[in-house]
């Protein structure tokens, strides 16, 4: 397996995320081989808390990609706030940055 998306669009998909990247990284997979995709920006979500949901893929060692939520209905412009996070959450470089372990 070159490379491994999961996805984590809930807070409480949480958990299974979490024991899924564990069990990878087990089997030898390392942080650039184990991404997840990070659902933000949707009903009631601050910049916070994708933060923090973000932050426990890095901690888990996975690397977040933060995808922001459009529904159907919603202008296909992000808020010039969110697209900052999206991008700072979607580029390792940025996110290795902030990680203290710095571990790739």
């Amino acid at each position: 397996v070159q490379q491994l998306f999961l996805a984590y669009d809930r807070a409480s998909e949480q958990e299974p995320v979490l024991d899924a990247i564990a069990k990878f990284k087990a089997v030898g997979m390392s942080r650039n081989k184990v991404c997840c995709y990070v659902l933000v920006g949707y009903g009631g979500d601050t910049q916070d808390k994708a933060a923090g949901r973000c932050q426990t893929i890095l901690d888990a060692g996975g690397i977040p990609f933060a995808m922001y939520y459009r529904d159907a209905d919603a202008p296909k412009h992000i808020d010039a706030d969110w697209r900052v996070f999206v991008r700072e959450y979607s580029r390792p470089a940025a996110m290795f940055r902030k990680d203290p372990n710095g571990q790739a």
